[in-house]
């Protein structure tokens, strides 16, 4: 099965849990109360109807401080299928042509080649190996790695801590979902007015010196 009718698959999938699978529209748990609440990654599963097979996707997303997307990992599965996917989302800008490095740890790096850019974001998808979740699973950081239009490495890191909980662990349901939908914009806000007020702060300093 190709990367395509994989990414096909799980935003059908998704879908049925009214869930949007385009990176940087999709949520992330809000830092709330409790180590559960503050755990990075989050797992939805749905019915694919047309291959009558549920499907997986694990999500971690990166944002600024200011709730802006960063760049965001999932690794997609399909029940009875035994290839994944990891699919890698950045903002435009980058370089296209030599694609994107992932590395756990101290193992050797993979290269994952993008494969389509949209206005706001260009994702890159690579066929992995039970080997590659399981060093997921062990592992303390997955680095991917991009490149600026200088040829500058631009690495973005991804906390693998609490991966495995969610990958063994149960899905978001429908209203779970809409809940970390909600704190995710509620987060955005206070960030944002946070950040503000300390640059307005920062220039009433400047103007009373």
């Amino acid at each position: 099965m190709n990367t395509g009718a994989l990414r096909a698959m799980v935003c059908g999938a998704a879908t049925a849990l009214m869930l949007v699978l385009v990176p940087g529209a999709a949520v992330q748990p809000a830092q709330a109360q409790g180590a559960e609440a503050e755990n990075p990654w989050w797992k939805v599963c749905g019915r694919n109807q047309q291959i009558k097979k549920d499907v997986c996707v694990i999500r971690h997303e990166l944002l600024t401080d200011a709730g802006q997307f960063l760049a965001s990992l999932e690794l997609l599965e399909v029940a009875g299928e035994a290839r994944k996917s990891i699919r890698a989302s950045v903002p435009p800008g980058l370089l296209i042509q030599p694609g994107m490095k992932l590395k756990i740890d101290d193992t050797p790096e993979q290269s994952i080649l993008f494969g389509i850019c949209f206005e706001n974001v260009c994702v890159a998808e690579l066929a992995v190996k039970e080997e590659f979740v399981a060093s997921m699973k062990s592992g303390q950081t997955l680095n991917l790695i991009a490149f600026n239009q200088q040829g500058v490495e631009r690495p973005f890191e991804f906390d693998l801590a609490g991966f495995s909980d969610v990958y063994d662990g149960e899905a978001l349901n429908q209203d779970q979902v809409a809940e970390k939908q909600r704190a995710l914009q509620q987060k955005a806000r206070t960030r944002s007015n946070t950040l503000r007020q300390k640059l307005l702060d920062a220039q009433r300093e400047n103007q009373d010196n």
